[in-house]
């Protein structure tokens, strides 16, 4: 007898190798073939689902690729009778849960949906509400579950009256497989790779090369503190769009002798073990798996004031949060840090312990009851 099927959508080959895999196992562990769709081409290991597809699925809400990309995904979830559609991200989301109306209508198939953080939220510009808002409470309707990641966007769309089960998780999950712990050797090893000098001070960002993750700020803060610390170096973890205006923007600045753009990888453990300060400028987050995964290595956090990294940062007890629209209030909490090593390492201890209630056992243990009923496992 074939085994029933399950079909896990998003925008990205990416979100689902970095974050959706352990879900997939479990998924497997009860008796269910997976299949994973996501948009551009597949990095996806082909042994780790049973099968994976690529369609013309694409991050932005405002490409015309996304249609073609709904019109195949509806054939495909029609066509395979899937138990469980489950949709990631606002755009897959939205391109998932109108795809599976259909099938959910006639065939009984059930329709989950994770934010990772809404479109919409507290300070974001009226337009946003406008526009995402009302697509968002109009989908609700074709999800028996809406699962959140932080506590503004749970109570927005439970307050709000969203037709579905609103349920929250502490975030998709901090996998400590991949991270070390600081130590001498760490420190020696990444000064070697990327030049830096023994003495040299440094600080991580990790994130897509988007204007919303605001990079800008950062060499902008750099730049005005250079003369007073002049061993404060910078890495740039990841890749995207704004990746050659953001070293170009470095060489503006005069601080391009300062910063690694180290690109993407997977072996992040090493590097964040070697730094000294993680930092997060972005303009919004659903939760912030970045600072999530520094704050358990044992780093002290400088983040942005937004709901995801509220979610983790209490301002002056488990790290810094500043406005990310204020290149001297970064550098305020960087001067705090760089002025008291002993308040810099008060915040990385208190940050380690309060992260513990995000690492990935919790996620998926929440994850599990939700999936178990819905499925009626």
């Amino acid at each position: 007898m074939p085994k029933p099927k399950i079909l896990i959508v998003a925008s990205s080959h990416t979100m689902i190798r970095s974050f959706l895999i352990p879900m997939v196992r479990i998924f497997q562990s009860w008796g269910y073939e997976v299949h994973l769709v996501g948009g551009g081409a597949s990095f996806v290991d082909e042994d780790i689902a049973d099968r994976v597809i690529s369609l013309p699925l694409t991050r932005s809400p405002y490409t015309l690729a996304n249609i073609m990309g709904y019109k195949q995904l509806r054939r495909l979830i029609e066509t395979e009778r899937y138990v469980l559609v489950d949709c990631h991200s606002p755009v897959g989301g939205f391109i998932g849960r109108l795809a599976a109306r259909y099938a959910r209508a006639n065939f009984g198939t059930k329709v989950s949906y994770t934010t990772h953080g809404l479109n919409f939220f507290h300070g974001s510009p009226a337009w946003k509400w406008l526009v995402f808002y009302n697509i968002e409470k109009h989908l609700a309707k074709y999800a028996d579950n809406i699962v959140t990641i932080n506590e503004e966007d749970y109570r927005t769309c439970l307050e709000r009256g969203f037709h579905s089960n609103i349920h929250k998780i502490p975030g998709i999950g901090v996998q400590t497989s991949r991270l070390c712990f600081p130590s001498d050797d760490y420190r020696r090893e990444l000064r070697l790779r990327f030049g830096f000098d023994e003495d040299d001070i440094i600080m991580v960002y990790m994130a897509e090369f988007l204007k919303f993750k605001n990079h800008r700020l950062v060499i902008d803060g750099l730049a005005s503190i250079k003369d007073d610390y002049p061993r404060l170096k910078v890495i740039f973890i990841g890749t995207g769009r704004m990746f050659d205006a953001m070293c170009r923007r470095a060489e503006t600045k005069g601080v391009a002798d300062r910063i690694v753009f180290a690109g993407y990888t997977r072996a992040i453990g090493p590097i964040l073990a070697g730094c000294d300060i993680g930092v997060s400028p972005s303009r919004t987050e659903g939760l912030g798996l970045n600072i999530a995964e520094e704050m358990y290595t044992g780093l002290p956090i400088i983040a942005s004031d937004c709901r995801g990294h509220r979610e983790l940062i209490e301002s002056g007890k488990t790290g810094l949060l500043f406005n990310p629209d204020s290149v001297e209030d970064f550098v305020a909490c960087l001067r705090r840090y760089l002025d008291n090593p002993a308040f810099a390492a008060q915040m990385a201890v208190a940050a380690r312990q309060k992260v513990r209630g995000f690492l990935l056992d919790r996620s998926l243990e929440a994850l599990s009851g939700i999936y178990r009923r819905l499925l009626g496992k």
